[in-house]
């Protein structure tokens, strides 16, 4: 499935996800959702997601049926580095 990721404005650890080439402005997130996720600036486009893909901090199945649910994804990610 090929998705166009958004993070939220003001928190980079936000993400939103919906089909590519979705109008992301006609995405109607239920009330009571994080306000976090209501101003999103552009991530990768036209990312494939694939059913049982690993990837480092998303679950590319919880993404993809929750798009397929609902239209679009909410999901955070964060990987911190520690050197020494």
């Amino acid at each position: 499935m090929l998705i166009d990721i958004y993070r939220s404005a003001s928190h980079g650890d936000k993400y939103l996800a919906v089909p590519a080439n979705s109008d992301v402005t006609k995405v109607s997130l239920p009330a009571g959702t994080d306000p976090d996720y209501h101003q999103v600036r552009p991530f990768p486009r036209q990312v494939d997601f694939n059913p049982g893909e690993n990837r480092i901090a998303v679950d590319s199945d919880q993404v993809i049926a929750d798009i397929q649910d609902h239209g679009y994804a909410l999901f955070g990610a964060t990987i911190t580095f520690k050197i020494g």
